[in-house]
Parts: C-alpha cells; structure tokens; sequence
C-alpha cells in the first residue's frame, strides 16, 4: 500500500462509455466496493494529452478497476492495466451479469488485435479459480454446461479444464 491516509483505486475504462449510464452505473459498482476514493480519469483527470500521464495515475494507485467494451479492451485501458501488473498493483475486471456486477483479479494480458482497431486491442485474462467459484455460486447445472468433445453432459464446475471453461463461459456470455 501506498505511503498516504487514503487509498485509491483507478477506474480503467473505454472512452467509447465516458458519459454514459453504463459508465455510471460500473463508477457507483466500484465506489460501492472500494474504501477510499476512486478516479475516473474523464471526470477526475480530463484530457492529460499523452499515455503517459495517465500511466503516472495508474502508477500511484492501490488497485485499478478495469471494465471491458465488448468482451475486449482499448489500447489505453491495455496499458494501463498492464502498467499496473507490472508494478504489482492489483488489477480487477468489473463485469455485469444476470444478478449485477461483480469482479475477478486480473492475472495477465493478452492482444488480441496489433492492428489499427485500439478499441478491441486486447483481453483482460482473470485467475480461472475466481470464474469457477462464479459459476458455482449460479449453480450452474450439469445439463447446462456440455463438453463438446464427448457430446455429453459433464459435472460442473469442478472438473473443467480450459478449453471445456471458454465453452461454458461462451453459453454464459463471458469473455476470458
């Protein structure tokens, strides 16, 4: 933890939300979870002009927050969570399903696009026991999660392996 009274978090997110309800909605999520106080670089920071300065945020920061567009991450919300990775800060994905928002820690990074779309530049990667434990907690049935291998039902969650997990988290509308 930092050397300061208050902690504070930073909430990562893509510009295409600035301003919006859903930006609203994932900023009170993430008040209403962390202690201290929260920046959310459009309403705290405003237009700082290069990456960097809001690297330096990131970088003085006890957690970041970060927030998906369409299953993916932009190339500014990829650098700063991996910013934070790299400094040890703890990154977490906020995601909303069917019973509200909820967050998984973030163990990695990956890109998915080196292209000139920045908006779907990567993946957040999240520790697959905190999925699992999500997944238990939905009482996910053995009727609802099907290993396409064998074309059968397979005992849920426990006995996954990845590749049978990205199946079970495509049916839910997950992204890894």
């Amino acid at each position: 933890m930092k050397n300061r009274t208050t902690r504070k978090a930073y909430y990562a997110h893509s510009m295409k939300i600035y301003n919006s309800k859903r930006e609203a909605e994932e900023y009170a999520y993430i008040k209403s979870i962390f202690k201290g106080n929260v920046v959310c670089p459009n309403k705290d920071l405003g237009e700082l002009g290069s990456m960097n300065r809001y690297l330096k945020v990131v970088s003085d920061a006890d957690v970041v927050y970060a927030t998906e567009f369409n299953g993916r991450v932009g190339k500014g919300v990829f650098e700063e969570c991996e910013t934070a990775l790299k400094l040890g800060i703890p990154v977490y994905v906020v995601r909303k399903g069917a019973n509200g928002f909820y967050c998984f820690p973030v163990r990695g990074l990956q890109i998915e696009d080196r292209g000139i779309n920045w908006v779907f530049y990567g993946s957040l990667i999240v520790d697959t026991k905190y999925l699992l434990k999500y997944l238990k907690e939905l009482k996910v049935s053995e009727t609802t999660t099907t290993n396409i291998n064998e074309a059968r039902p397979i005992q849920a969650p426990k006995l996954f392996k990845i590749k049978k997990m990205k199946t079970t988290i495509k049916k839910l509308n997950f992204t890894t």
